[in-house]
């Protein structure tokens, strides 16, 4: 097993993907006892040490660039890759050219991406978002219990664009009823067109969770508007971020959302149209609502479950697994030398021979008639 962990990486916080893939997994790995890991910035040449787990992440053209080089170098490590969007097959290109295997944040990205390339891709979820944990460190607070009915959306300006504009005349009936109290974003303002004249709050790593303390409820949206599979795969991270912040999140039914909310019995809070939106605000009880979210158990499930200690401990049984399914000459050699072992294309043959089995009979019967 690996006792020495680097992560090469030259983003920062501002990056969602790193706050949850990379620095949780430093965090966790670092309260290990006899794992060293810690983060380097790319450079020409890397300082890497040989027998090292690096991980990197999958859009990170200068990490990959480095990694290259000290495979040139005669550097040997594992070198682990963070997927996570998969708009298009040909952004993981540069990555695949060094990775030894893949780390995706749900179920359906691992499918997605294992049908696509012949290396190992391995589930690993997304950890807790640092912006929903109060700033003095302290642990999260227990759940509120809500009295209005102010609703709040958070994200980039291009996810409110392609998941909410179908939603927005439901919001404004609501708010012009006052039915809801409130309706406001929290958005990178400057890349904002707000074409519907929302009130909108300026995104703050530091101040998030005080700014949407002032709410109650939060609207969580998928709904792929530009019909992006990638919109529809979406990971459940701004879910759980809601949670943390002591938001009661209305949720639409696709697949990251739905698994968690109807494992807690908390499906009453999925929408999957413009319709059942409307009846969910209609129906808004934010007491009741409240009490829900506490008796479900799921904030201290979900704070368990995606730790910076869990996800340390599942990247090193997944590694574990990969080493026992792959010699350790076979991992550290360069991608382009491996090559595809027998066993692993008998059993991918083999899958798909009902598919072949009717073109084969009708190749038999086209010869026979001849």
């Amino acid at each position: 097993m690996f006792t020495t962990f680097l992560v090469i990486s030259s983003k920062d916080d501002s990056d969602a993907t790193v706050r949850v893939q990379s620095e949780t997994l430093l965090r966790g790995l670092k309260n290990i006892p006899g794992i060293s890991a810690k983060l380097i910035a790319p450079s020409h040449p890397v300082q890497l040490e040989n027998g090292a787990c690096v991980l990197f992440h999958f859009d990170d053209v200068p990490a990959i660039t480095s990694l290259k080089e000290a495979r040139s170098a005669g550097k040997k490590f594992l070198a682990v890759c963070f997927g996570c969007d998969i708009y298009q097959f040909s952004r993981y290109l540069p990555s695949n050219e060094v990775a030894d295997l893949y780390l995706m944040p749900t179920p359906l990205h691992t499918k997605i991406l294992a049908s696509q390339f012949y290396k190992p891709v391995y589930c690993l979820p997304l950890g807790l978002d640092p912006i929903a944990a109060p700033q003095d460190g302290a642990a999260i607070p227990p759940f509120p219990i809500k009295q209005s009915q102010k609703l709040l959306w958070f994200g980039y300006a291009e996810s409110f664009n392609k998941g909410m504009a179908s939603l927005v005349p439901v919001l404004k009936m609501h708010v012009e009823s006052q039915r809801i109290q409130d309706f406001s974003l929290i958005v990178n303002e400057d890349e904002f067109a707000n074409e519907f004249n929302f009130h909108t709050i300026p995104y703050s790593n530091d101040a998030f969770r005080q700014d949407a303390s002032a709410f109650d409820y939060c609207i969580l949206s998928h709904f792929s508007l530009d019909l992006s599979l990638n919109s529809y795969i979406k990971t459940p991270n701004k879910l759980i971020t809601a949670l943390m912040a002591g938001l009661i999140p209305i949720a639409s039914d696709t697949p990251s959302y739905s698994s968690i909310l109807r494992e807690f019995g908390l499906d009453r809070f999925l929408f999957d149209s413009p319709t059942q939106l409307d009846q969910i605000l209609r129906s808004l009880d934010p007491v009741k609502d409240s009490q829900a979210i506490i008796d479900s158990g799921i904030v201290n499930a979900l704070l368990a479950r995606f730790s910076d200690e869990q996800l340390a401990q599942d990247l090193l049984l997944i590694i574990s697994e990969f080493q026992d399914r792959h010699d350790t000459a076979l991992a550290n050699l360069p991608p382009q030398m491996v090559s595809p072992r027998p066993q692993q294309s008998q059993i991918y043959f083999s899958q798909h021979l009902k598919d072949l089995l009717p073109s084969f009979l009708r190749a038999i019967r086209g010869r026979i008639s001849r």
